[in-house]
């Protein structure tokens, strides 16, 4: 299976990640600052946002918006 830059949480093994700081496999989240009040506005609406379209239907929706490959099993419990 050819990978694409978008193919993400897919059953093909995927290169291990380097561990951050002293916290293993902690997540890591980059943004720019011209866009770190937009990011703080949309963190902080999460709840309102989640009772009109909860956290799964909102990653479907955007993994498919930017053709991300996914495998369900892979992504969700």
């Amino acid at each position: 299976q050819e990978r694409t830059r978008n193919s993400f949480f897919t059953s093909s093994p995927r290169p291990r990640a380097a561990r951050c700081g002293s916290v293993p496999k902690s997540p890591s989240v980059s943004i720019l600052i011209s866009a770190a009040e937009a990011v703080k506005n949309y963190i902080a609406r999460q709840a309102e946002h989640h009772t009109e379209e909860d956290f799964k239907s909102e990653l479907l929706r955007m993994f498919h918006a930017h053709d991300v490959e996914f495998d369900e099993r892979y992504v969700f419990d």
